[in-house]
């Protein structure tokens, strides 16, 4: 049942959105890392609070954060966590990150959470317990691929020429979003709002927390070519959908991870 475990992640989850809600404003201040991405004050205090609240409460679990990590000493559990999935927008003040907190054991996570504190929208799931949003179960839709809402990145990093990926998706009749955070739009797979996303990147702490809640709402998540994966290292990107598409979605990605190895 992992109530103990569960308990623990809301309330990092609400305490990590309480730093969140401090920082947010337009143009938070940020530094640039070795990969170009954005950091910024408020995920280094929300990946501090995550070790040292795992190390006190499961001083034998392990932590792999974006900003921080610590390795498992006696469990073989890990909490991967991204303080904030969507710092580009986040820096931008625009509202569309999330905190994402998963338990991983032996590779699978079996355990997740995600917070929206600008809505106040906790959305948790465990393994064989469904998922939900405030305590209120959720559930993927069954739309087809053809004509759906997917969520493409807009930037061009990781695994995939993702320009090539949008222009492919437009060109069939998808109908395109970039919301700037995987965790975001894998939160509106969740809920049904809308039918699939990919991830081209290789980051396990965007995917791990996604993987249980997608799920648990009666979605799929798998690597880019559509095949499972260890969540306790780096990745080989992510498919997320409502399962209805899944078949469709690695059908089209086929020729844009050609070549590519698996995780």
């Amino acid at each position: 049942m992992l109530t103990h475990e569960r308990d623990f992640a809301r309330t990092l989850a609400r305490q990590a959105g309480a730093i969140m809600l401090e920082h947010f404003r337009t143009g938070v201040a940020h530094r640039s890392k070795g990969d170009g991405s954005p950091v910024t004050a408020a995920d280094e205090a929300i990946n501090q609070l995550m070790l040292e609240s795992v190390n006190r409460t499961y001083p034998g679990d392990g932590v792999i954060g974006e900003e921080g990590s610590s390795p498992a000493t006696s469990s073989g559990r890990i909490w991967v966590c991204d303080p904030i999935d969507g710092t580009i927008p986040f820096t931008f003040g625009i509202p569309t990150n999330m905190f994402s907190l998963a338990l991983v054991d032996d590779g699978l996570p079996v355990l997740g959470v995600l917070y929206d504190p600008y809505l106040d929208r906790l959305y948790e799931a465990a393994q064989g317990e469904g998922a939900s949003v405030n305590g209120q179960p959720i559930s993927v839709s069954d739309a087809p691929l053809s004509g759906a809402f997917i969520a493409l990145h807009g930037a061009q990093f990781g695994l995939l020429d993702n320009a090539a990926v949008m222009s492919d998706a437009i060109t069939q009749g998808m109908r395109v979003l970039a919301l700037g955070s995987i965790v975001y739009e894998s939160a509106l797979v969740a809920t049904g709002q809308i039918t699939a996303c990919v991830f081209g990147g290789q980051s396990v702490w965007d995917l791990a927390a996604v993987k249980v809640i997608v799920e648990e709402a009666g979605g799929v998540v798998t690597d880019l070519h559509g095949e499972p994966q260890r969540y306790d290292g780096s990745v080989t990107g992510g498919l997320i959908s409502n399962r209805m598409a899944h078949t469709a979605l690695a059908d089209f990605m086929r020729t844009h991870v050609a070549g590519l190895g698996a995780g």
